[in-house]
């Protein structure tokens, strides 16, 4: 009787000893999966920072190029346009 109780017993150790390294293994890989997407995540954070920047910088540039000053500028340069009364002195 005692040495079937101890069969039974190394049984459930062994049980025990195999669902616990189970659970190691699976936690060792989640820790590698955790750090694989945490550095996901700083890269993705990076490119939005950068995105954000180029956004800004182009509102910055198309504020300008919808400008009264640009327009005129352009007008003036590219059209050869002048204001009503106004005369254009050109160098020889």
């Amino acid at each position: 009787m005692k040495a079937k109780l101890n069969n039974r017993a190394q049984v459930w150790i062994a049980g025990l000893a195999g669902l616990l390294f189970m659970l190691l293994v699976a936690l060792i890989v989640n820790w590698v999966r955790i750090g694989s997407l945490s550095s996901r995540a700083k890269a993705s954070e990076a490119a939005n920072i950068a995105a954000e920047r180029q956004i800004e910088e182009n509102q910055r540039t198309l504020d300008y190029l919808n400008s009264p000053e640009y327009l005129e500028r352009l007008a003036r340069e590219e059209l050869d346009l002048k204001k009503q009364g106004e005369e254009i002195w050109t160098a020889a």
